[in-house]
């Protein structure tokens, strides 16, 4: 039994996706201007979930259970990232501080003591 090809549209939308969602990672983690990376990386998760979601919508035709429980996935890490992600002042770095567990308080590159507040979130 052979499979039928995905549609066009399917590969159009992926095929945005994709190349949003690696035009922004390659500026966040390589990009040198840490309050540029602050200010903007909360808007850059938000839309690449919209666009991931509208891929799944409309590229790939989810049925509303599996959208459903895609959006709250995305909610969720979302979230998360908008909390947990920081910028090192310094050097610009992407540092993944956690959430309770492990909380760096200097930049694994240059060394810089890192606020106490959530800098990707441009406090």
């Amino acid at each position: 039994m052979q499979s039928d090809p995905p549609p066009t549209a399917s590969l159009v939308w992926f095929g945005v996706y994709a190349i949003v969602s690696m035009a922004g990672a390659a500026y966040y983690w390589l990009g040198t201007n840490a309050s540029t990376k602050r200010d903007t990386f909360p808007w850059f998760l938000l839309g690449n979930a919209v666009l991931f979601l509208s891929v799944a919508t409309f590229g790939l035709e989810l049925p509303p259970v599996p959208l459903v429980f895609i959006t709250v996935i995305l909610v969720l890490i979302t979230t998360r990232n908008i909390f947990a992600i920081t910028f090192c002042a310094r050097c610009a770095r992407l540092i993944d501080r956690g959430l309770v567990f492990r909380r760096d308080r200097f930049c694994p590159r240059c060394g810089a003591p890192l606020d106490n507040t959530g800098a990707a979130r441009g406090r």
